[in-house]
C-alpha cells in the first residue's frame, strides 16, 4: 500500500532540506506507483520540466535489515541439511543482502544510469532518463520524465502504430550491448521498467539492480551462443 503524503512529505523535507512546495511547482500527493521499497510521485520543477519523484518508504531500512538478519539466520540452517552439500545458501544470502543494501542508496541508481547513458551515447533507440542531481540523495531521487507506453501493452502499441518487431529487435541488440559488450547490465528488466517513445525508442528506467560480468565470462558466453547457433 501506498505511504501517506504526510510521511512522504517529511522525507523529502529531511532530504532536500526544504519543503517540496518551495522546491517543485507541482508534486502530486497521490503517488503514480508504489513498490516496496519506494513510491514514485509526479511532479514539474519551476522551469515546467516534468519528472518523477522516488522516495524511499520511512522506516524501510530498519524493516530490510530485520529480514536480512532472519534470512542470514535460515541460510546457516540450511547450510547443514542435505541441500547445503549443494547448494551455498549462505553466499546466496549474502548476495541478495549486498544488492538489497545497495538499491537503498538512490545514489547509486543515479551513477548507475549515468553510467548506463555514456555506455549508450550512440544508440539512437535507447533513452536514458536525466537525473538532476542537485535534488536527489540517498533516499530521494529526482528523473526527467518519460512518457510512453508500457512494453507489455500490445493493445496500445498497435493503436500508436508501432512496429513490434522493430521493438523487438531494438531490445535484443541493447541486451546484446549490455550483457556480452558492457558486462553491466539492467539486472531488472520487467515491462514496467521500459516505455517505447516515438521511433520505436525504449525508455529505460529503474536503475537500482544492475549486474556484472567479467570480461572472461562475457567471452564464455560468446563462444555458447557461438555454438548454439
Amino acid at each position: 500500500p501506498s505511504v501517506p503524503w504526510e510521511l512522504i512529505r517529511e522525507v523529502l523535507v529531511q532530504e532536500l532540506g526544504q519543503d517540496p512546495g518551495r522546491v517543485f511547482q507541482i508534486i502530486d500527493h497521490q503517488p503514480m506507483a508504489v513498490a516496496s521499497l519506494a513510491q514514485v510521485h509526479p511532479a514539474t520543477l519551476p522551469d515546467g520540466c516534468e519528472v518523477v519523484v522516488k522516495v524511499q518508504r520511512p522506516g524501510i531500512c530498519t524493516v530490510i535489515e530485520t529480514d536480512l538478519e532472519i534470512l542470514s539466520i535460515l541460510a546457516a540452517h540450511a547450510q547443514s541439511t542435505r541441500w547445503g552439500q549443494l547448494y551455498d545458501f549462505v553466499s546466496m544470502a549474502n548476495d541478495f543482502a549486498f544488492l538489497l543494501r545497495n538499491e537503498l542508496d538512490y545514489r547509486r541508481e543515479g551513477r548507475n544510469a549515468d553510467r548506463f547513458r555514456e555506455n549508450f551515447a550512440g544508440e539512437s533507440h535507447l533513452y536514458i532518463p536525466r537525473i538532476y542531481w542537485n535534488l536527489s540523495s540517498q533516499r530521494v531521487i529526482v528523473l526527467e520524465r518519460i512518457r510512453g507506453i508500457k512494453m507489455d501493452n500490445i493493445i496500445a502499441l498497435d493503436a500508436a502504430s508501432y512496429d513490434r518487431h522493430r521493438v523487438a529487435l531494438h531490445s535484443a541488440r541493447i541486451i546484446i550491448k549490455m550483457v556480452l559488450e558492457d558486462g553491466f547490465f539492467h539486472a531488472d528488466p520487467h515491462p514496467g521498467n521500459y516505455n517505447v517513445i516515438p521511433g520505436e525508442v525504449i525508455g529505460s528506467m529503474d536503475f537500482g539492480m544492475l549486474g556484472y560480468l567479467k570480461a572472461q565470462d562475457r567471452l564464455n558466453l560468446i563462444r555458447l551462443f557461438s555454438v548454439s547457433v
